[in-house]
């Protein structure tokens, strides 16, 4: 389909990016139904096919595919079979610095870099910045620097940097949870997957996150329930089922615990 009639995003430069949420998204969207409205860009990069339909304008979605979702448009899709997406929601602050154009949608085959596990560790980041302003901060810069290969459509300078072995393991609990926060998750079954101990795991968890591992769970569902809230006009009760919280009275009695508000408050 053409898109070279797409308009892109002006984004101020020197202006680091507001992170609202970032994750790993299921998605089971047809015929266009469900309509997203957000008052923050959302970057996704999506593993399905299908259609999507930014603010009236079809494009077609492979896995890899990446697209930007302007604030204040709205935006739907229609896929053949259910599929999943990584996304994140941002907003920038008005700037007189000099702008660049990111543009709203690039094949799989225009990147040579990995989006995925760039999006991922910002989502890592991102859980941990309600409690720690240097994990806020990272994230910010990390997606900048996203934001700036998108534009340019080059590949970033290789460098590594050592992980330990716990450190890893976190790193892909985060990613497990991201990935399957609609999925029933028990804290016995993440430590086998990550070969920890479950109160080695544990430990080394609330160390580096400031909170247990189900109250991270719980909190990441309660999230991502706001964001489908606000940006959506899907029914609470799908919403409580994509968030792994199926059952509609201990939904709403956990979003009333976390938010102080009943989900229906939340609608804008």
């Amino acid at each position: 389909m053409p898109t070279a009639t797409l308009p892109a995003i002006k984004w101020p430069l020197q202006t680091l990016p507001q992170i609202l949420i970032a994750g790993h998204f299921p998605l089971t969207d047809q015929n266009f139904a469900v309509n997203y409205y957000s008052h923050t860009h959302a970057l996704h990069v999506h593993e399905y096919r299908g259609i999507m339909d930014i603010d009236g304008r079809k494009l077609q979605l492979s896995p890899g595919t990446v697209t930007l979702s302007p604030a204040n448009k709205s935006s739907s899709y229609d896929l053949p079979t259910p599929g999943r997406h990584w996304c994140i929601h941002f907003h920038v602050a008005r700037s007189a610095s000099r702008m660049v154009r990111l543009p709203l949608h690039l094949p799989a085959d225009s990147l040579n870099f990995d989006i995925t596990q760039r999006i991922a560790h910002i989502a890592m980041l991102r859980a941990a910045a309600d409690e720690d302003d240097v994990s806020q901060t990272a994230a910010s810069l990390a997606l900048q620097e996203l934001l700036l290969l998108l534009t340019q459509r080059q590949s970033p300078a290789s460098g590594k940097q050592y992980v330990s072995e716990s450190q890893q393991a976190i790193n892909e609990l985060l990613e497990m949870i991201h990935r399957n926060l609609d999925q029933n998750l028990r804290v016995e079954d993440i430590a086998k997957k990550v070969q920890l101990s479950q109160n080695y795991l544990a430990k080394q968890f609330k160390q580096r996150m400031g909170k247990t591992i189900p109250r991270y769970i719980l909190e990441s569902r309660i999230n991502r329930a706001q964001l489908l809230l606000q940006t959506t006009n899907l029914p609470v009760k799908q919403i409580a089922a994509q968030v792994g919280l199926p059952d509609a009275q201990h939904f709403n009695k956990q979003f009333r615990n976390i938010t102080g508000k009943a989900p229906s408050q939340m609608r804008l």
